[in-house]
C-alpha cells in the first residue's frame, strides 16, 4: 500500500510541477529604470520583470522564468540562466570611497559594477575603459569584472574618437 501511496504522491508533484507557467526569452532593460521585460521567444510577447529579479541578469541574457500568482497579480521569478552574451564592454571608470566601478556603456544596463582593487589596471576617474565580465549577478552575487584595457582619459586628446574608434 505505500508504494501506492508513493506513486500518487509522485504523480501529483508531477503534475502541479506541469501546470506551472514557464517560459524562455531574452532579457530587455529600460534605460535610466531597474524594471525590464522578457521577450518570450515562443510568442511575440513581453512580461515585465520585477526590479529585484532585473538586478540578478544582465540585458541580452536568454533566461527561463517561473510565473507564479500572488495576490491575483503575476509574480515572475528567474529560474535559470541559459545563455549570456555580455562578457566584454567598455564603460566609464569611477573610484570612490566604497570601491571601483565602471559605469556601463549598454543599452539596457542601469547598475555599475564593482571592479576589484587588483584589476583596475590604475585607471582613473572618469577614464573610458573596457572591461571583461568576471561574475555574473545570477545567485544573489553582486556582479564583478576586470579592466582589460583603458581606452582613452577624459581629458586626453581626441577621446570620442579613440572611443568610438575601440567600440566599433
Amino acid at each position: 500500500m505505500k508504494e501506492e501511496y508513493k506513486k500518487l504522491l509522485l504523480e501529483l508533484k508531477k503534475n502541479i510541477e506541469d501546470s506551472k507557467k514557464r517560459y524562455e526569452g531574452i532579457v530587455e532593460g529600460l534605460v535610466g529604470y531597474r524594471v525590464g521585460f522578457l521577450k518570450r521567444t515562443d510568442q511575440n510577447t513581453s512580461i515585465v520583470i520585477p526590479p529585484l529579479e532585473m538586478d540578478r541578469v544582465f540585458p541580452g541574457d536568454k533566461v527561463r522564468v517561473l510565473v507564479t500568482q500572488e495576490n491575483g497579480k503575476d509574480n515572475l521569478i528567474i529560474e535559470e540562466i541559459l545563455e549570456t552574451n555580455l562578457k566584454k564592454f567598455t564603460g566609464v571608470f569611477l573610484e570612490d570611497e566604497t570601491g571601483a566601478y565602471v559605469i556601463p556603456d549598454v543599452v539596457g544596463l542601469n547598475k555599475k559594477i564593482r571592479i576589484p582593487k587588483s584589476f583596475t589596471k590604475k585607471a582613473q576617474n572618469n577614464d573610458f575603459i573596457s572591461v571583461e565580465v568576471l561574475e555574473h549577478p545570477f545567485n544573489n552575487k553582486k556582479p564583478k569584472a576586470k579592466v582589460i584595457d583603458i581606452i582613452a582619459s577624459s581629458n586626453g586628446e581626441m577621446v570620442e574618437i579613440k572611443y568610438t574608434t575601440y567600440k566599433n
